[in-house]
């Protein structure tokens, strides 16, 4: 499993969800792990995470949808690819590389 797939110009992110507050805590190579603040309370933490999604990489909440997921925490959503999320990628597919190189040499 990789923490996100590009087709049709659409990406699809796996995402792993804890709350405490809203924000990207980290991205290994199988998700992005994401706490929200909202309690899952009539999908009031499903709300929040495509707000954030739409404001952190600037795509519209009606181009952000569910794909699986909507009651558990791990999530898959899919959305337009943007610039900022093109950007997003490539840093953390560098992140991630580097991290597994440090891994395996140690």
């Amino acid at each position: 499993m990789t923490w996100y797939k590009i087709k049709d110009n659409y990406v699809t992110f796996n995402i792993k969800v804890n709350k405490n507050e809203t924000r990207i805590v980290f991205v290994d190579k199988d998700f992005i792990h994401v706490e929200i603040h909202s309690l899952p309370i009539e999908g009031r933490a499903n709300e929040e995470l495509i707000k954030y999604f739409s404001k952190f990489f600037k795509v519209p909440q009606y181009l952000i949808e569910f794909v699986r997921g909507e009651t558990s925490k791990i999530k898959t959503l899919r959305m337009k690819v943007s610039e900022y999320i093109v950007i997003f990628i490539d840093s953390n597919n560098a992140t991630i590389k580097i991290q597994d190189r440090v891994k395996v040499q140690t």
